[in-house]
């Protein structure tokens, strides 16, 4: 079982339960501490169908800042 460590925004915080299992990963717990300024998430789960490139672009994805207020507009 792999485990990875990362940092992410708030809104992504509260997205990434549907996004892993949208990727197909299995048994994922998420582990949430909230600061002032983001959730750190602790993922631990089975990343099957993921290559270390996905999975790193998966971490990059969730750790751009983004401006959620203008895409919920659309």
């Amino acid at each position: 079982m792999k485990q990875e460590r990362i940092r992410v925004t708030k809104m992504a915080g509260e997205l990434i339960n549907d996004f892993l299992t949208f990727l197909g990963c299995n048994n994922i717990n998420l582990h949430i501490c909230e600061d002032p300024d983001a959730f750190l998430i602790h993922i631990t789960g089975v990343f099957q169908d993921l290559s270390e490139e996905r999975l790193q672009r998966m971490k990059n994805l969730l750790c751009q800042p983004r401006n959620y207020e203008l895409e919920e507009m659309y």
